[in-house]
Order: structure tokens, then C-alpha cells, then sequence
């Protein structure tokens, strides 16, 4: 798992979306960290570059598509490669149900990663949520 830009888990119906490149790649990853006009974080060819766990993927089914071509998150194909983003910074917290999906949105190829948030996610989760 070397390879992985990000990953996507879940923690108390809560998506964390996290960052692992510490900088943008030419087409590997695009990132607001030495980009800062960049809205968000972009992972192409999620099938190897982007690790997804199960619990994560069952909420991320829940976003609901909207009518603009950029949302909260998107997952869509550009060629031959999906490619995975989502507004914000390199670390976020998104809940399913006040977040809304580009129009073209659904699930495709990520790596299978076990389900395990960072602690600080987790934190901030709690805080929210108590």
C-alpha cells in the first residue's frame, strides 16, 4: 500500500478523507498543499492510487449526486483511469447526508484498506458528535 495518495474511512457515520502526499505528483495527485488555488485534493487512477475501506464505501454510496459537475466529492472517469476528489483540505471530515456528490458521481475501483481512521479524526468526530 505503498502507493496510496489517500485514504477514505469511516468513523460514526462520518467519512475522513485523508491526504498521504505531501505534495502534488504529475498525474498521480493534485493537491492544495503546494497548489493553494486548488479547491481540493484529486487522486487519479484511484483503482491504485486511492485506498478505500468497506465501512467508508457503504457511506460514500450514500452521497447523494447533485446538478453541478464539482461536489463535496466526486469519483469519476477521465480516459481510462478513475479518478478520485473532494473539496476541502487535505484532511476532512464529510457526512453523507450534508454533503452532495458531483452529477456524474458513483463508486468505482479503490484499493480494499481495513477501516482506520486517525485518532485526531476520531477526536473531532467525538467533539461534534457529543
Amino acid at each position: 500500500m505503498t502507493n496510496l495518495h489517500a485514504t477514505v474511512t469511516a468513523y460514526k457515520g462520518h467519512l475522513v478523507l485523508e491526504l498521504l502526499a505531501k505534495q502534488s505528483i504529475p498525474n498521480e495527485v493534485a493537491t492544495s498543499l503546494d497548489n493553494p488555488g486548488n479547491i481540493g485534493q484529486v487522486i487519479m487512477n484511484s483503482a491504485e492510487r486511492l485506498g478505500v475501506s468497506a465501512e467508508a464505501r457503504e457511506l460514500l454510496a450514500q452521497v447523494k449526486p447533485g446538478h453541478d459537475s464539482i461536489g463535496d466529492v466526486d469519483w469519476f472517469q477521465s480516459g481510462s483511469l478513475d479518478v478520485f476528489g473532494w473539496i476541502g483540505g487535505p484532511y476532512a471530515i464529510k457526512k453523507p447526508s450534508e454533503c452532495e456528490a458531483a452529477r456524474g458521481f458513483k463508486l468505482r475501483a479503490s484499493v480494499d484498506i481495513p477501516n482506520e481512521p486517525a485518532q485526531g479524526a476520531k477526536d473531532a468526530i467525538d467533539e461534534m458528535t457529543s
